[in-house]
């Protein structure tokens, strides 16, 4: 749901809306909808969605990160081109939520509008409210260098060695847990691969901290049908959220893979925490954020 631009008129139309600025479409259009699947990578959604052969595209910016105040991660792109021979920007915004994307796309053929409809664009995506609350979620980390990655489920990043399954080690990212107090064993129990055996001993428990956020790393054992694993499990903390991840290691990888652990542990960056909303002012007819 995005907040209603003073002066502007509001045409809901095709499963969306399409907001028009009070001086005409020329002057600026957005159109705005929600819970869009699946999930592509922003340029990707440019690309397969820019299918109008009147528009000649001349500069396309990379995508800027943005977070809502809601604390939610989105995308800002700036299009320059031309649109019948006539200058014109694409202000594009993406906000992604747990398995879908809103898409706020605005374009402006009057030159002198250009600023004034990026401006409203980056408000609508800042105040944008999926109303999604506490919950778990991906979070920001760097991938282990040269690993593969996948989506087993859903939320969760598992990364393979280039040598797998040779090498049967398993990295596994989970979503942020909104800390509710878990203990160890509830811990233990939940954060393990598909397939991955079950813990059958822990080994030793210490603190860890990437400088940013502390937590703790327990060295497990597990027995399966191939034998022994040792899986280290590292739960960082951070404000209302965990952080958890967990590595199986063949007993002879154990001691490499745990320095990959760290090294990703290192990356982890906390989840934006929410802001207040902001208003509109309007000036000379034209809703523009304070």
């Amino acid at each position: 749901m995005i907040p209603r631009i003073p002066g502007w008129t509001w045409l809901a139309r095709d499963g969306g809306v399409t907001l028009v600025h009070p001086d005409g479409p020329a002057a600026g259009c957005i159109r705005y909808r929600e819970r869009l699947r699946p999930l592509h990578r922003v340029l990707s959604i440019i690309r397969a969605q820019d299918n109008d052969p009147s528009f000649e595209l001349v500069d396309l910016r990379q995508p800027q990160q943005i977070v809502t105040a809601e604390g939610e991660f989105g995308a800002f792109v700036r299009i320059d081109g031309l649109l019948q021979g006539r200058p014109a920007r694409r202000a594009v915004a993406f906000i992604y939520g747990d398995d879908f994307y809103s898409h706020i796309a605005g374009l402006a053929l009057q030159p002198e509008r250009f600023d004034a409809l990026e401006a409203v664009v980056r408000h609508l995506a800042d105040q944008e409210m999926l109303g999604l609350g506490e919950r778990r979620r991906r979070f920001l980390h760097a991938p282990p260098r040269g690993w593969q990655a996948l989506e087993r489920v859903a939320l969760h990043a598992y990364y393979f060695p280039p040598d797998y399954p040779r090498n049967r080690s398993v990295l596994v990212v989970y979503p942020a847990l909104p800390d509710r107090g878990w203990r160890e064993p509830d811990l233990l129990s939940i954060l393990l691969p598909i397939d991955g055996p079950a813990v059958t001993q822990v080994r030793a428990r210490r603190a860890a901290n990437n400088g940013r956020m502390a937590g703790e790393l327990w060295s497990c054992l597990c027995s399966g049908l191939e034998g022994q694993t040792a899986r280290d499990v590292l739960v960082l903390r951070k404000g209302r959220y965990l952080y958890p991840m967990s590595l199986d290691s063949p007993p002879e990888r154990h001691r490499h893979n745990r320095e990959v652990l760290l090294q990703v542990a290192q990356s982890v960056v906390a989840l934006p925490q929410p802001r207040p909303l902001q208003s509109l002012q309007v000036t000379g007819g034209v809703g523009a954020p304070r």
